[in-house]
């Protein structure tokens, strides 16, 4: 029998306590993590090291430092934790894009569309084994239950997700979210609170906060779709995935059935041409599939060129700017209730002096 460490990682790092440190410092000592940890990643496959140059915002990285930093009590664990969550979320988008048929992400093609369903898949598998094997190494184990904890809401999330019909309602959807969203949120700024020293109010009062601005994260991210440039592949990607979200729920809602009959017409008539049959396969003056097939066991960089989608014509822009009027109602109350959510955060923080929390209030300016 093999027997396994309790810490298998604990000989990579060495603890200490501090009580100042920016942001880029304590990026750094996590990439330092990063690095040790996938140290033989690249030669498990080109997938592992691709996925790593596509770092986005890292806003639960943040969360877990700008709580630590209001405790004014930073540790190790804490840039040990903000890799975890960050595995963790990594693997949710592998995984998400995978049962959504997403087609890109962070300006390139989702991982899918480059490495195949099964790869995308395992990768985000490679994420989860990566961030159980780190918080093994985290010295309270209230705050490595906590953070294993969180995978059951996750999962929980997308299984409701995949499993939405068209007549979902508003509450529904606002459960799925937060379990999908905010409760990764919340364990970022919970188990960072624990590793701190927090007393047990204020690490609930944390975790209130992350919740809240994970709600208002999602809600916001939601809207924004319908707000960008009708031209642009920003715009409607949900809508034309047919991907149940807030304004979209709203706006159904709100129509007469002649108006949505009309509104599924629509997407029909655009989104099959663009978006939602292949849009990689169908960039304007590319042939990917070529390009692939050319150069057997070469991975091309894919972050080094642009797609653009091919471009709509002067009717379906007619078409897409008529679906913008018609969602902007939904929009504007998603993005209402995102700031109630918002304000919630706010409010659970309103017993620390101003200043202190300035920078937590910053971060979730998103």
């Amino acid at each position: 029998m093999t027997m396994i460490l309790a810490n298998p990682m604990k000989s990579f790092f060495s603890p200490y306590s501090m009580h100042e440190g920016s942001w880029g410092d304590f990026q750094q000592e996590c990439h330092h993590i990063d690095q040790t940890l996938n140290a033989n990643a690249h030669g498990v496959h080109p997938i592992i090291a691709d996925m790593s140059t596509r770092k986005g915002k890292e806003l639960r990285a943040q969360l877990v430092f700008f709580t630590a930093q209001l405790l004014r009590n930073i540790q190790t664990d804490h840039h040990r934790l903000a890799c975890v969550i960050e595995y963790l979320h990594w693997a949710s988008l592998l995984h998400d894009d995978v049962l959504d048929q997403g087609q890109m992400r962070r300006q390139g093609p989702c991982m899918h569309r480059q490495y195949g369903n099964t790869l995308a898949i395992l990768g985000g598998d490679w994420y989860v084994a990566q961030a159980f094997s780190l918080v093994l190494t985290l010295q309270d184990r209230r705050v490595m239950e906590t953070v294993q904890g969180v995978m059951k809401p996750l999962v929980q999330g997308q299984m409701m997700d995949c499993s939405m019909a068209s007549d979902i309602g508003q509450d529904q959807y606002l459960t799925m979210i937060g379990y999908k969203t905010a409760e990764l949120f919340a364990v970022s700024a919970q188990a960072s609170a624990m590793i701190s020293g927090a007393s047990h109010a204020i690490i609930h009062t944390l975790m209130q906060f992350g919740y809240a601005m994970g709600m208002a994260y999602q809600l916001k991210d939601d809207g924004a779709e319908y707000a960008a440039p009708v031209e642009s592949w920003d715009f409607g990607h949900d809508f034309c995935q047919n991907k149940f979200t807030l304004p979209w729920i709203l706006t159904r809602q709100s129509c007469s059935v002649a108006k949505w009959n009309d509104i599924l017409d629509i997407q029909k008539m655009v989104c099959t041409q663009n978006h939602s049959i292949d849009p990689v396969l169908t960039q304007a003056g590319w042939n990917i599939g070529a390009f692939l097939s050319s150069a057997p066991g070469l991975t091309p960089s894919w972050s080094a060129v642009a797609y653009p989608p091919k471009p709509f014509s002067p009717k379906q822009l007619d078409l897409l700017c008529h679906i913008q009027i018609l969602f902007q109602e939904g929009v504007n109350q998603t993005n209402a209730l995102a700031q109630r959510y918002k304000d919630q955060g706010t409010t659970a923080l309103e017993s620390w002096p101003e200043e202190s929390i300035q920078p937590l209030l910053h971060w979730g300016s998103f």
